[in-house]
């Protein structure tokens, strides 16, 4: 008598249009996965600490899994599971903002608004978007990473098509969404 042996999984992966909502998956969502080479083994640690001979208490160690899970690309999914792990792909949003509207004449890589009050420092990282120009028009949209601030100086690596003026208009955000 023959013995069955193995396995075969057919799992079907499809994206629904809002998250935790249920979707009926149907032909081209499914993917047949080869029997896998998986092993999980757990150390086991042994407790000498009372300075006996013969060890009488062990630990359980950690766990290591190791192996490959196969599949063939007959069925469509790969795809679907790639971009998911992945994730989505466009243009950045960058997060919040605070108003950061110039004053003074500043360079391609400074933006100065004399009354800021900004801490020392406490801008480093966050990002600076220019949402308007009326001096310099190609500046609209320049993102630029904050690398330096005082009280009333911007500073970021990577010029601007133009220096800054009195015309220019931003947001300082905390990073893209």
């Amino acid at each position: 008598m023959a013995r069955a042996t193995g396995s075969e999984v057919i799992a079907a992966f499809k994206k629904a249009g809002t998250w935790g909502t249920p979707v009926v998956c149907g032909a081209g969502d499914g993917l047949l996965i080869l029997p896998s080479t998986l092993k999980i083994a757990r150390a086991i640690i042994d407790d000498n600490s009372l300075g006996r001979y013969w060890m009488q208490d062990q630990d359980s160690g950690s766990f290591k899994a190791d192996g490959e899970i196969k599949s063939f690309f007959r069925y469509d999914g790969h795809d679907l599971l790639l971009a998911m792990a992945m994730g989505a792909a466009g243009a950045p949003t960058y997060t919040g903002g605070t108003g950061h509207n110039c004053d003074g004449a500043g360079s391609t890589t400074t933006a100065v608004k004399s009354t800021a009050g900004y801490t020392p420092d406490a801008l480093i990282g966050k990002f600076y978007t220019i949402t308007a120009d009326s001096g310099n028009p190609t500046n609209v949209g320049q993102t630029r990473k904050i690398t330096d601030n005082d009280a009333t100086t911007l500073t970021w690596v990577g010029a601007i098509p133009f220096a800054t003026s009195t015309t220019t208009q931003g947001t300082i955000s905390d990073g893209v969404a």
